[in-house]
Formats: C-alpha cells, sequence, structure tokens
C-alpha cells in the first residue's frame, strides 16, 4: 500500500501532518517551528510525474444547462455536435442562437413546454475521434415576461464527452 499525506495548516502556531497508512512510523511535530521530521523513506512527491492524471481526464461525461431547459442526448464528431433538449421551463420559448465550442448556429425555431428539439451543429472542430471533448454551452432564447413582452435570456451550460 502506498503511503498517502495529508497536510493541513491551521492557526499560524499550531501545523497538522497525518500520515495514512503508515505501520508504526511516528512523525514528530515541533510546535514551536513548525518543523515536521520525516521517516528516511518517505518518498518527496506523491506520484511520480508519469503516474500524475490530469483532472480533465477524470470529469465524467455530462451535457447541462442551469435553466429549465434539459440536456437529454448528445453526441459529439469531429466536425458535427448534436443535442436532443427538452423545455422544462413552464413556458413556450424561441430559441435564437446557440454556441458550443468553436461551433455557432442561428436557430430560429419554437420551443414549447415539454416538448424535445433536436438540434445539430456541422463545420465544427471538435478534435479527433477518441479525443476528450469539454466546452462550454451557450443557448439564447426569448420568452414572454408577465407583462406579455418578450424577455431574452442566455442559458448556459457545459458539454463533456469523447469525440465519437
Amino acid at each position: 500500500m502506498k503511503n498517502k499525506f495529508i497536510l493541513l495548516i491551521l492557526p499560524p502556531t499550531f501545523l497538522v501532518f497525518v500520515m495514512i497508512g503508515c505501520s508504526q512510523k511516528q512523525e514528530q511535530i515541533s510546535k514551536e517551528t513548525n518543523q515536521i521530521s520525516l521517516p528516511k523513506d518517505t518518498p518527496k512527491q506523491i506520484a511520480p510525474k508519469e503516474e500524475q492524471k490530469n483532472l480533465s481526464d477524470e470529469l465524467p461525461f455530462d451535457c447541462n444547462l442551469n435553466t429549465g431547459i434539459q440536456c437529454l442526448e448528445y453526441d459529439v464528431k469531429p466536425d458535427y455536435i448534436r443535442l436532443l433538449l427538452r423545455n422544462t421551463l413552464g413556458t413556450e420559448i424561441s430559441l435564437s442562437e446557440i454556441s458550443i465550442g468553436n461551433c455557432k448556429s442561428k436557430l430560429d425555431r419554437q420551443f414549447k413546454a415539454d416538448d424535445l428539439t433536436n438540434i445539430e451543429l456541422s463545420g465544427c472542430t471538435n478534435g479527433k475521434t477518441g479525443d476528450k471533448f469539454s466546452s462550454d454551452i451557450i443557448l439564447k432564447y426569448a420568452a414572454l415576461d408577465e407583462s406579455g413582452n418578450e424577455k431574452e435570456h442566455i442559458a448556459m451550460g457545459k458539454l463533456i464527452t469523447e469525440v465519437g
């Protein structure tokens, strides 16, 4: 079992070092100098550089928007993106524009409450098949306010997947 280290820095005069997974090894903490004495065989690095993973490699696949518009399905190809969206806002909206990564498209589409709509973007540069894809989604739409006037809105979200 590899040793794991947790270093907590609390108020200036108190430093805590916890070593997890060590058998009968004691670390000495000098409260006066805030120095830690480690065993001689303690590694200087948590993991060798070649074993360290990029956080973006660990991201789960996801498609989400921060409003009442749900992303139910998505597909990303090297030059194409497709989203299947559901309007859960409870009112009809008018979609005007979408932007995902370097793909942008004008839309002129009515989107009734609880309906589904398929949005396809082509001419994109999304990487090669097998590459990780992570990009912001910006969807512009209009909805009627309480006075019956059309008001512009922006739904923002994230698309994280693999280029297929």
